[in-house]
């Protein structure tokens, strides 16, 4: 890919949640936050019931500003830059579809060092059977199942929208100074939306990471899009195995367990030390404005997350 593409493909880049901006006092319009464009919906499985609404904040939406994966009873994985949107940990995670829904608050969380993962630590266990495992390899191409929740989306705040795709390539639009990010294309006609942020991206049953940022390429005015860039698991793999080793060590044992892949597990926690982070991306400048805490992107266009009802 040459230079030229690399720049235009970058220009388009925006982040999947939906935006609040804010500059010098002045709110700018917001988008409305959508979901996953799809006709197909999640059916029972390791993977699939362990995806979740996120309400970011205790002033956040309750019908979910994020997407996340529950790796373990305390613990479920999203992007960083849902998290970015408020300064206080706090708000909760919503698990299952129709009736069999539950609500979890979250207790505190962290941020990877570089790239665009999070972790969030809920107070009380999410309570599955099991849970999906975490990618230890970051793979150049496979076929994918990606899903992503909103009150706007194809299943409202009831069904879960589940889309197939394939990776096509890795390059280096990772956001928050990630190595790498992988693209993401989906088939079938479905299309991300604003309002993925966080969701999984599923390689073999298997978290191979997160939806970070989209782009179409056909139509840089859109706000939907088949393809989105996805940050890679594998890449904070040690990071998150250690995050959530060194915060279990309060707590026994056998109160959440993380699947590696390997047949051991790691515990989860009920602490409250926050993790460290980095505040920089090589790819682009954000900073956090008003009540709301709002992320904007210079270089890759617009960043943007679920602005919460007040």
């Amino acid at each position: 890919m040459s230079q030229t593409a690399k720049n235009s493909k970058t220009s388009r880049l925006l982040a999947i949640a939906a935006p609040t901006l804010a500059l010098g006092g002045m709110l700018a319009a917001a988008v409305p936050a959508q979901a996953m464009i799809s006709d197909q919906f999640a059916e029972d499985s390791v993977h699939a019931n362990a995806v979740v609404s996120e309400q970011i904040g205790d002033d956040g939406d309750e019908d979910g500003n994020c997407t996340g994966t529950a790796v373990a009873d305390y613990w479920v994985v999203t992007a960083r830059h849902c998290l970015e949107n408020s300064e206080t940990p706090g708000g909760s995670v919503r698990i299952g579809q129709g009736d069999d829904q539950k609500r979890v608050k979250v207790a505190d969380w962290y941020k990877a060092p570089a790239g665009d993962i999070g972790l969030i630590r809920t107070a009380e266990p999410i309570g599955l059977k099991e849970y999906p495992e975490i990618m230890q390899e970051t793979p150049a191409e496979g076929a994918i199942e990606s899903y992503g929740w909103s009150s706007e989306g194809t299943g409202k705040t009831e069904k879960l929208p589940k889309a197939d795709g394939k990776i096509t390539e890795l390059n280096n639009f990772a956001l928050f100074g990630g190595d790498q990010a992988a693209i993401a294309r989906l088939d079938n006609d479905a299309e991300f939306q604003q309002g993925d942020s966080g969701g999984p991206v599923f390689m073999d049953g298997k978290l191979y990471g997160v939806l970070s940022a989209a782009f179409n390429p056909d139509d840089p005015e859109s706000t939907t899009s088949p393809e989105s860039v996805v940050a890679p698991a594998a890449e904070s793999y040690d990071w998150m195995i250690k995050t959530m080793t060194e915060q279990s060590e309060s707590v026994s044992s056998d109160e959440a367990n993380v699947s590696q892949g390997n047949g051991d597990s790691t515990t989860s926690t009920d602490t409250s030390a926050a993790g460290e982070s980095a505040d920089d991306s090589s790819n682009t400048t954000w900073w956090l404005l008003g009540g709301g805490a709002v992320l904007v992107a210079l270089v890759v266009g617009l960043g943007i997350a679920r602005k919460p009802k007040k």
